[in-house]
């Protein structure tokens, strides 16, 4: 596989399903959007969203001041109080108030964030986006190795299910 291919595929907007020596599995990144194509090296490679209909609510975060900055605007927007959110959201009495502060050291656990995140009505989702170069690199040069990794992902994916059997 064509590390350049792989990254024009990126650049027209698909998110990389899969790679195998002489095809892209992309699939459309659009909210709701099911769309997957195949699209061989050397073809044409169609725009994924030609009328930018992408969904315009979602908020890139790329910090956690990202995240900490929309949660105090919705809560602000909300009219809440931390106390009344901290209530809402399960958590200890106080710890927002540590968390949401400007410059804060703070970071809250994934669970927390979850909650918090429910509390104000937000979900975290996970949406594929284009990969860096060199991720896109290691995968198109890792293609003969590829065999023996599904092998042993398919003995640590039957090992992962017997264990989750036996705790049921």
């Amino acid at each position: 596989m064509d590390t350049k291919f792989v990254k024009d595929v990126q650049a027209a907007g698909w998110s990389i399903q899969a790679v195998s020596d002489d095809a892209v599995i992309g699939k459309c990144p659009s909210a709701g959007c099911d769309l997957h194509a195949q699209l061989k090296l050397g073809a044409a490679i169609p725009a994924v969203d030609p009328g930018c209909r992408r969904d315009p609510i979602n908020v890139k975060i790329e910090t956690y001041d990202d995240i900490r900055r929309s949660f105090r605007k919705r809560r602000e927007n909300l009219l809440l109080t931390i106390r009344e959110l901290e209530e809402v959201a399960g958590l200890e009495p106080d710890l927002l108030a540590k968390v949401e502060r400007d410059g804060t050291k703070k970071i809250p656990n994934v669970q927390t964030l979850l909650d918090w995140a429910g509390a104000l009505g937000f979900e975290i989702a996970l949406r594929p986006v284009p990969m860096t170069p060199l991720a896109v690199r290691t995968i198109v040069e890792t293609r003969d190795k590829s065999a023996a990794r599904t092998k042993r992902m398919t003995l640590e994916n039957r090992r992962r299910g017997k264990r989750a059997d036996t705790k049921r």
